[in-house]
């Protein structure tokens, strides 16, 4: 049994030892080298109908979430607000109704969790479909 003395000096010792830890940044650097969890996922459209109704796989693509100047008029997607551009290419982002959240991430790098979606025969052209994403790394 610890006596009431010897746990009250192990307790201040402890105290200080962590107070030396926390000034000098020691804590920090040793927090360097462990792994960081993920950032959480923003979901956009993953919990909609008509994105989990779709027949084209889910896909994971990383990238930098840009803004995009839609040329208005008659025969344009507006919605097609932002770009993900890729080292591959800059892929038009569907972003309707959820502009402002996506351009919480204009700029940063980003792993999108969606569907490429074509949609020629409408008259328009493949866009990306944002089931969800995150800062990537």
């Amino acid at each position: 049994m610890i006596r009431p003395r010897a746990q009250l000096i192990r307790s201040m010792a402890a105290a200080a030892l962590a107070a030396v830890l926390l000034q000098t940044g020691l804590c920090a650097r040793l927090l360097d080298g462990l792994p960081r969890p993920p950032a959480p996922e923003t979901v956009v459209f993953a919990g909609q109908v008509w994105y989990r109704d779709r027949p084209e796989p889910e896909q994971v693509w990383m990238g930098v979430l840009q803004p995009r100047q839609v040329a208005p008029g008659p025969n344009t997607r507006d919605a097609l607000s932002f770009a993900l551009v890729t080292a591959e290419g800059e892929l038009p982002v569907y972003a309707a109704g959820v502009a402002e959240v996506l351009g919480r991430y204009a700029g940063q790098p980003v792993r999108i969790t969606g569907r490429w979606v074509d949609l020629s025969a409408e008259g328009f052209g493949p866009e990306l479909w944002i089931g969800s994403l995150r800062p990537a790394g």
